[in-house]
């Protein structure tokens, strides 16, 4: 049996294996939104994904045995990633104590004013609702100040989103945590790792409403401000790609979701294409594989598809047809062989995780896995892969039972 590496690079680079891969998209936070979280993360605390690296678990010992119970739970190829995590001096500070009034993310450094004030600075860990736990993100994001009335120049650019070199990152100790998941999992999986559009971080960083106007105002320091999130992005990879080594078995996954109901094609033209366009190029450079995720998209924004494989990404995902778009793998596979992708883009599988993973007859679910396999082998280079994230409240039988089907239909006899 090959390994899940093995799978996701036979598939993205030659055509089918015998042995289909299969991928759940945005891995941990489809685990994360469902409540078998807690059978995932075992006998470690809750807040274990707040501690990675800190002196509750220096070595990520805790964090990687968590990794090790998905695996062991659901049978899929890949390890999904952000990739970077705090930096190595900031961790080293940080502790969770857990007292009678909760648990609380404290600063330990040593103060100047005695044992005392050891513990300086605190902030309490609210235990997310049932319906949900929501980790702290790695992206530049300030929700409460408005950065857009700050940044008002070039120079503003610079000194607010920050660009740091490949080596700095690593020397930081930022690609520590995806260190050790190269050490623990290379051999075994594919690694996919996360790395926003620049326009979706434009958006972390400005907002919707500050992003668009701004565009029309002025569109020189959107370019500008695009262009630096780009090259963030592109540091990134490198820093990620000197890590793993061998490029073989590393993917890059670019979620873009301005498309259609907030861009029209020719605004993403200007404003998305060269910025993605230059992500994608530094990537296969590198020897990445680049997937390219389009959430909104589907049949009535063709012109823009046309655009964004233009830049030719290695994999295409088009999310689910649940809102309200038309997005059937049947008609993607026809799109890309028309527009003359069959050889060089990658089609992935879009089962739809409400209406089937989560409540179907698993008959119901089996009808459709096997349709959308007939369909990927008949295109060529095609893995299997749910169209967006595992609904809140999907039991972890029901995920388990759906990887089973992509088994038994992926495999040949």
């Amino acid at each position: 049996m090959r390994s899940g590496k093995e799978r996701m690079i036979t598939a993205i680079k030659d055509g089918c294996p015998d042995d289909i891969p299969n991928g759940i998209y945005w891995t941990t936070l489809s685990v994360s939104h469902g409540h078998f979280w807690d059978e995932i993360q075992g006998d470690t605390p809750w807040w274990i994904n707040y501690t990675l690296g800190t002196r509750n678990d220096p070595d990520f010992s805790k964090r990687l045995k968590v990794e090790e119970n998905l695996h062991d739970a659901i049978d899929i190829d890949w390890i999904w990633t952000r990739g970077l995590c705090p930096k190595r001096e900031w961790r080293k500070n940080q502790a969770i104590i857990s007292t009678a009034k909760g648990d609380w993310s404290v600063n330990v450094a040593p103060s100047p004013w005695g044992e005392g004030n050891l513990y300086r600075a605190r902030v309490k860990l609210e235990k997310p609702p049932q319906d949900g736990y929501h980790f702290p993100s790695m992206d530049t994001t300030r929700n409460i100040i408005n950065m857009a009335e700050l940044i008002q120049s070039n120079e503003d650019v610079e000194y607010y989103v920050d660009v740091k070199k490949a080596e700095e990152l690593i020397d930081d100790g930022q690609l520590d945590w995806f260190e050790a998941l190269v050490k623990r999992f290379r051999d075994e999986y594919f690694f996919l790792l996360y790395v926003a559009t620049p326009f979706t971080q434009l958006d972390h960083l400005l907002g919707s409403q500050n992003v668009l106007t701004m565009i029309v105002k002025n569109p020189k320091l959107i370019h500008r401000l695009l262009d630096t999130f780009a090259n963030k992005n592109i540091e990134k990879m490198k820093a990620c790609a000197k890590i793993y080594g061998d490029r073989e078995g590393i993917g890059s996954h670019n979620w873009e979701w301005y498309t259609d109901q907030i861009l029209s094609p020719k605004q993403w033209e200007t404003f998305g294409k060269p910025y993605i366009g230059k992500v994608v190029k530094a990537a296969k450079q590198l020897g990445i594989k680049y997937m390219q995720t389009v959430s909104g998209a589907g049949m009535q924004w063709e012109e823009g598809l046309k655009h964004m494989l233009s830049l030719k990404p290695d994999m295409f995902h088009l999310e689910e047809e649940m809102k309200g778009v038309k997005t059937d793998i049947a008609w993607q596979a026809d799109f890309l062989k028309n527009e003359g992708h069959q050889n060089d883009v990658a089609l992935t599988g879009n089962i739809n995780t409400l209406r089937l993973i989560h409540e179907a007859p698993l008959d119901e679910v089996a009808k459709e896995v096997k349709r959308q396999i007939t369909i990927g082998r008949e295109y060529g280079k095609f893995f299997m892969m749910t169209g967006a994230v595992i609904a809140e409240e999907t039991s972890l039988e029901r995920v388990q039972a759906y990887c089973r089907l992509v088994r038994k239909y992926g495999r040949m006899k």
